[in-house]
């Protein structure tokens, strides 16, 4: 069998199902194993994730590789891919990256970070035995950046849910961000029609422009780039997105981490 289909154990106190029931168990996990990471993983209100040209969300993982041994290690924590579970897990990971900041943000920065807590946490721990760190690390990466733009966009319209609501992800990425939603928005948007908001957080949201600077004097639809302004912005947002598998590359050859196929280990 191929690293790609392979699961990890799952450890279990449950014994042996008869077998008139192993044909629903088996069903259940196909099942599972169909649901997406935009299903499975903290998502909703208090996620902002940023979206392509086409208005489309972009994924957590672009390569189906590393999707399938991040869904296999997130089998072993449950094998249903209960959304719950699924939040608990995340969030230890980004519990894990609080405590390692302080040491290693300002000479690994918040990549290298992600990669130290993915080695740290007990889940991931186990799983990359066959999964790269760099796996969970984009898929932290991806929930961080959309967690800052849900606490962005609070400041321009009301954060659409109580704080105490907030996934159990959101809460601990705002601990590592030190900082969280505002209750209220900025009185400077107070007067803005919801049709004039959404196309601002429209344009931030397919990185069209970086952000709304207050102060500016010109009207309330905002300063749209040109389009020399907008192919600019795309090269240096595809130069940040370099910088940061650059970083990734480097810090597994640092820490003495070979190279297999996508998202897998070669042994």
């Amino acid at each position: 069998m191929s690293q790609a289909q392979e699961l990890p154990p799952v450890v279990s106190g449950v014994p042996a199902v008869a077998a008139d029931n192993t044909q629903k168990t088996a069903t259940k996990k196909t099942k599972s194993k169909s649901k997406t990471l935009k299903k499975i993983l903290p998502s909703g209100a208090g996620f902002e994730m940023y979206r392509d040209p086409t208005n489309q969300e972009v994924k957590y993982l672009d390569d189906e590789n590393e999707t399938i041994a991040f869904k296999n290690a997130l089998h072993a924590v449950t094998p249903n891919l209960d959304t719950r579970a699924v939040d608990a897990a995340m969030a230890e990971l980004f519990e894990k990256a609080t405590k390692l900041a302080p040491h290693m943000a300002a000479t690994d920065g918040t990549a290298g970070t992600f990669i130290a807590a993915a080695r740290k946490a007990n889940w991931t721990k186990t799983a990359l035995r066959y999964m790269k760190p760099t796996v969970p690390a984009k898929v932290m990466m991806r929930l961080y950046e959309a967690r800052r733009l849900a606490i962005k966009f609070s400041g321009y319209h009301q954060h659409p849910i109580a704080y105490n609501e907030e996934t159990l992800t959101a809460k601990a990425i705002d601990v590592l961000l030190q900082e969280k939603p505002d209750e209220k928005p900025d009185t400077f948007f107070a007067d803005w029609t919801n049709e004039q908001l959404e196309r601002m957080m429209g344009e931030i949201r397919r990185k069209e422009r970086a952000d709304w600077v207050k102060g500016k004097e010109d009207d309330k639809e905002g300063e749209l780039m040109s389009p020399k302004e907008a192919r600019e912005f795309a090269e240096a947002q595809k130069a940040a997105q370099s910088e940061l598998e650059d970083a990734l590359a480097m810090k597994m050859r640092g820490l003495g981490i070979k190279n297999g196929g996508a998202g897998f280990l070669s042994h």
